[in-house]
């Protein structure tokens, strides 16, 4: 037991000021809050690079994308940074679902992922890896 009392005098007998005792206790919090401030900024951001707003409707189970402008049903096609993995996403929409291809790019510009789409189903997919091998097909 003396040796485990001697290993924590040695740390416990530095000569700390009051005022850096206060720093690094409270120095966690610090970095706690500027990560969540990172994570909340990171996300608006992403929200204000969307130029389309989804909603799910529970009643019908079905995910509808609205004009982020006018506030209606989408139909057109729309692009933007994927959240994560800052993959490039365009798609097409018809009446606020998807609707014919959608693609998704890796950052090095090799298409990840072909999805043909008919009001919201999916009817066709492919998927590829970083390298350009097709890992998935499906139809």
């Amino acid at each position: 037991m003396n040796h485990y009392k001697k290993k924590n005098n040695r740390y416990l007998n530095v000569k700390v000021t009051p005022k850096l005792f206060r720093f690094f206790r409270i120095a966690p919090f610090i970095l706690a809050i500027m990560i969540l401030l990172n994570f909340v900024l990171k996300n608006l951001q992403y929200e204000a690079s969307k130029p389309i707003l989804q909603k799910f409707d529970e009643s019908s189970g079905v995910m509808y994308y609205y004009d982020k402008d006018s506030g209606e049903l989408f139909t057109g096609k729309a692009s933007w940074i994927l959240r994560y993995g800052n993959q490039k996403f365009e798609g097409s929409y018809k009446n606020g679902q998807l609707h014919g291809k959608s693609k998704i790019w890796y950052e090095n510009g090799i298409l990840a992922e072909e999805t043909t789409y008919e009001n919201g189903v999916i009817i066709f997919k492919k998927a590829w890896d970083k390298n350009g091998i097709k890992i998935i097909e499906t139809e």
